[in-house]
């Protein structure tokens, strides 16, 4: 199951309660709005203030309502995503308990309990952040990339371009990062499950173990799994640290050129200052928006093994 199937599976839980999800879907549209109306108004109100009658005082107040009203249509978003996200949560945990003790001996013959329990806290904890990420932040961020890109092309497709360049950076090195280290990942998933096999064995066999002096022997077991664990691990922190170097330096090039492109421009009369300042807060929100992005597809990255074993 491929980690875009996992991530649409995850959100098709939601449809118990649809209707809210849809409510949330259009706070965050407005939302979005909000993000994108503050580097505009912030670039007006520098082009009002290098005018003798520029009205700065009603584009400053403007300003101000727009950032008034984005925090409290946030507040609202968060607090009923958050209660939306623990129903679901514990709504999950009883599916998975309903599924697992109808399932034949077989199975449970060849499973772990302590395996099963480890898929059903991990990934029901999982879920539950994934639905408040997504209520949060990665839909405000999806919507405000959608709107912003196709007005600052309106607006000047010259600094457009750059954000656009920086928009293709960040996609590129997420999905070289992703194929690289998804194996090594499954990898580690293993040594987890292993892990709490044994862990589940010891403890549900503690007496036996003490009458036969082998706590030691079990620890030393355990230790070496997690050196195991770690060891396959390290490689794929490794890639995802390069990965957010990577993306830095792209950004702040980005913002150095859209300044330089926009000083040139401006020598030649196609932009003013505060359009200038507007494509800056512009890439800067971008590059915010892009950074929380590529937080969610790490994070989803390394909470598909176990999403993928809950489903």
């Amino acid at each position: 199951m491929s980690i875009l199937r996992i991530y649409l599976r995850v959100l098709g839980l939601l449809a118990p309660e649809r209707v809210l999800a849809i409510v949330l879907t259009v706070a965050n549209l407005a939302l979005a709005g909000v993000f994108f109306l503050e580097p505009m108004l912030f670039g007006r109100v520098i082009d009002a203030l290098s005018k003798p009658r520029g009205h700065a005082g009603m584009l400053i107040a403007a300003w101000a309502l727009v950032g008034f009203v984005g925090v409290i249509v946030g507040a609202l978003v968060s607090l009923h995503a958050d209660r939306m996200s623990h129903r679901r949560r514990l709504a999950a945990v009883r599916g998975y308990f309903e599924h697992a003790i109808e399932l034949p001996l077989s199975f449970h013959g060849n499973q772990h309990t302590g395996k099963l329990l480890r898929i059903m806290h991990i990934g029901s904890d999982n879920l539950s952040a994934l639905w408040l990420g997504f209520f949060r932040e990665h839909l405000t961020t999806l919507l405000a990339i959608v709107v912003m890109v196709p007005v600052a092309l309106s607006i000047n497709w010259k600094l457009a371009l750059l954000m656009i360049a920086l928009l293709v950076c960040f996609v590129v090195f997420n999905a070289v990062a992703m194929r690289r280290t998804r194996r090594a990942q499954d990898r580690v998933q293993d040594f987890h499950h292993r892990i709490s096999t044994r862990v589940g064995d010891v403890l549900g066999n503690v007496a036996v173990v003490q009458s036969f002096t082998r706590t030691r022997e079990e620890a030393r077991g355990l230790k070496q799994l997690m050196a195991q664990a770690l060891a396959a691990q390290y490689p794929v922190l490794n890639g995802w640290a390069t990965l957010s170097v990577f993306t830095r330096a792209a950004s702040t090039l980005s913002v150095v050129a859209i300044f330089a492109l926009g000083a040139a421009l401006h020598a030649r009369g196609e932009i003013s200052i505060g359009g200038i300042v507007s494509f800056v807060g512009f890439a800067l929100m971008l590059i915010g928006r892009l950074e929380q992005f590529a937080t969610f597809i790490s994070n989803l990255f390394f909470q598909s093994n176990s999403l993928r074993d809950f489903f």
